[in-house]
C-alpha cells in the first residue's frame, strides 16, 4: 500500500513539474484587460518558478506582467521591476507618496496613481515620468486605457479622461463621490463604481 502510495504521489509531482514549464503571456492591468474579465489565453516566454521575496512594505494592489517582467507597486510608494523566473529585483524606482491602486501598462508606459493625488504616467524602458496629471484627491483607483485614453477616477468624486501620450485632460466627469474601484471599458461605455453606492 505505501508503495503504491509513493508511486501515486510520484507521478503527481512530475505532473505538476511539467505544468510549471508552461508560460503566461503578458498582464498588463487589472484583471487583465480592459473589460476587467480576468482570463488570458495566450502563452508568453517566461518559465515560472515559485519563489517568495519579501520587498519591504505592505502591498495592496494587483502586479502588472510585461515579458518577464513582473511591475508591483509597494504601499510605500516603490515601484520594483521583478525578474519572472527569478524573484530578482531589476530596479526599482521610487513615487514619495503612498500607493494602494494597481500599475497598468499600455505598450513602455506604465500608469498608477497616488496619494500625492497624482496620476503618474512612467517609462519603463528609460525609467523616468513623462507626465503626471493632478487632481483634488488621493487617486486609488486602477486606470484602464483603451484607444490612446486613460480612465481613471479620484477619491475627490470626479472621473477623468486623459491623452496618454500627454496627459491632457480629455474630459472630467462630474462628483459621484469617492472612486477607488477601476473603470470597466466595453465599446463606448464606461463603468465604474463609487463609495456613495453609486454605479
Amino acid at each position: 500500500m505505501n508503495k503504491k502510495i509513493i508511486l501515486i504521489m510520484s507521478t503527481l509531482l512530475i505532473a505538476i513539474l511539467s505544468v510549471s514549464t508552461v508560460s503566461s503571456a503578458d498582464w498588463t492591468m487589472f484583471h487583465e484587460n480592459k473589460e476587467h474579465t480576468g482570463f488570458i489565453e495566450e502563452i508568453g516566454d517566461y518559465v515560472p518558478n515559485v519563489w517568495a521575496k519579501d520587498l519591504g512594505s505592505p502591498i495592496r494592489s494587483s502586479s502588472a506582467i510585461k515579458g518577464k517582467t513582473m511591475y508591483t507597486a509597494l504601499e510605500n510608494g516603490s515601484l520594483q521591476a521583478i525578474d519572472m523566473e527569478t524573484g530578482d529585483v531589476n530596479w526599482t524606482y521610487e513615487f514619495n507618496t503612498t500607493i494602494t491602486g494597481s500599475p497598468v501598462i499600455s505598450g513602455d508606459k506604465l500608469y498608477i496613481g497616488g496619494f500625492d493625488n497624482y496620476l503618474y504616467c512612467f517609462d519603463i524602458e528609460n525609467k523616468k515620468i513623462l507626465w503626471k496629471f493632478k487632481t483634488s484627491g488621493p487617486v486609488e483607483s486602477t486606470p484602464s486605457v483603451n484607444d490612446g485614453v486613460v480612465y481613471f477616477g479620484s477619491n475627490n468624486g470626479h472621473v477623468y479622461a486623459l491623452n496618454d501620450v500627454d496627459g491632457s485632460k480629455i474630459w472630467e466627469s462630474k462628483e459621484y463621490g469617492e472612486i477607488k474601484s477601476s473603470p470597466l471599458v466595453v465599446n463606448d461605455t464606461l463603468v465604474i463604481g463609487a463609495s456613495v453606492s453609486t454605479i
